[in-house]
């Protein structure tokens, strides 16, 4: 019975039916098989914090479930994709992975857009960017991300100097 082999073994088995669901998206199974290896490998870590020597891990299956849920589930499930973001956000930032920081304020981001508040996906994508420099080696595809989502909201309240601003940054 090794939990570090078991939740890693939930956490690839998500991660596995995750994008076979993203293939072929009309197999709602597939969907639900991530989310409850996901969940599985949440309960695991729980369970077994004593045990589990790499806490960082948690903020990834976080992540990755927060992201599920925005993205594939109805929008019923955006307060679940909340949560599972600010346990990534948390877990993140005790461990210092500032990727996965990132990540989870720019889901939060995602969701505060879908929800018509431009200003607090602002903050957020401020938030995210702010991390991802915190980091030894900060992930290029964020960072123009987040100069990408800044240009939109920018421009969206057509306020085009900052948009133009953002925009060069990340081209």
């Amino acid at each position: 019975n090794d939990p570090i082999a078991i939740f890693d073994a939930y956490m690839l088995m998500g991660y596995m039916y995750e994008q076979q669901y993203i293939k072929n998206d009309t197999n709602h199974k597939l969907r639900d098989q991530a989310e409850k290896y996901y969940l599985l490998a949440i309960n695991t870590y729980n369970k077994n914090k004593a045990t589990i020597p790499f806490p960082s891990n948690l903020s990834f299956v976080a992540n990755n479930l927060a992201y599920l849920y925005f993205s594939f589930f109805p929008d019923s499930y955006q307060d679940q994709a909340i949560q599972y973001a600010e346990l990534a956000l948390k877990q993140g930032t005790a461990t210092q992975q500032y990727t996965h920081v990132a990540s989870a304020y720019g889901i939060m981001a995602e969701i505060a857009l879908k929800n018509k508040k431009p200003e607090r996906a602002k903050a957020y994508l401020l938030s995210a960017l702010m991390e991802i420099t915190k980091s030894s080696v900060p992930d290029q595809n964020i960072i123009l991300s987040i100069y990408e989502n800044l240009s939109e909201i920018a421009e969206q309240e057509n306020n085009l100097a900052e948009a133009i601003r953002y925009h060069k940054v990340y081209m």
